[in-house]
């Protein structure tokens, strides 16, 4: 369920998948380089554990594309807590790639969907719905 908007309190970089990486979607990437960037904006939501488990799967940080850690977020009435962030690996390539500030509307019409429907991530949040 969405909770709120948030923003690192630590700086990171962003910026979108190159064409030439597998898969080639131009997603956002959050690179793993903290004080370099920006403090990014996101949205926090709590999820179950199943839910967990598909985005895990979805991120590729059960096959370590992605890692899946802890920050610092600032939520928009000042408080601080932790929230768990997916970080791809920083690369001198990656890092000279031009930065975005936010995600939006404009970078989210590049995005392209890498690959058909997987079953795997599916059956893991049909699971979660059902829950009560």
């Amino acid at each position: 369920a969405f909770v709120c908007e948030a923003t690192t309190v630590a700086r990171f970089p962003l910026t979108l998948r190159p064409l030439h990486l597998h898969p080639p979607t131009r997603a956002p990437i959050l690179l793993d380089s903290e004080g370099v960037g920006e403090h990014v904006p996101g949205e926090v939501f709590e999820v179950d554990d199943s839910t967990l488990e598909a985005m895990d799967i979805l991120e590729g940080a059960k096959s370590g594309v992605y890692a899946r850690r802890p920050v610092s977020i600032r939520l928009h009435g000042g408080r601080i807590v932790k929230s768990d962030a997916y970080f791809f690996p920083s690369t001198e390539e990656l890092l000279a790639l031009p930065r975005l500030k936010t995600y939006g509307h404009e970078e989210h019409a590049l995005y392209a969907p890498a690959g058909p429907k997987r079953e795997d991530l599916d059956a893991l949040c049909r699971r979660a719905a059902s829950r009560p």
